[in-house]
């Protein structure tokens, strides 16, 4: 059985999940005082990542896609591959001038927060 990009009904990975998620990632923040120990930069990145960390979330496991050969087991060689899409679908998102709410940020400080908000969705 081939998935393709195909769909799943999803109850779970949806807008009410990234904010309870959201939510829980800023009161471990304060609860942990994390202003102490974090920067600025990656306080942001953990935030945008609870909130991007299932976006466009297929309804199914990574497993699955990799058993059904889905594309996008494909695309990220088996690992994966719903976390490398929820970063992607972030990223093309923020690329619209519209959406783009890191636009002010450059250079070294973009690729560092760029950098924390991957790993704490691939992790």
């Amino acid at each position: 059985m081939r998935a393709n990009s195909r769909t799943f009904p999803n109850r779970y990975h949806n807008f009410y999940h990234a904010c309870d998620v959201t939510h829980t990632v800023y009161r471990f923040m304060r609860l942990t005082a994390a202003q102490t120990f974090l920067a600025p930069l990656d306080r942001l990145g953990l935030l945008i990542a609870a909130v991007a960390h299932d976006v466009g979330h297929l309804g199914v496991n990574n497993q699955f896609l990799v058993k059904t050969t889905h594309d996008l087991a494909l695309r990220h060689n088996d690992t994966s591959p719903l976390e490398n899409m929820h970063a992607a679908v972030l990223y093309e998102v923020l690329k619209d001038d519209k959406t783009n709410i890191f636009a002010p940020i450059v250079g070294a400080d973009w690729i560092t927060l760029r950098k924390t908000i991957i790993a704490a969705i691939l992790r």
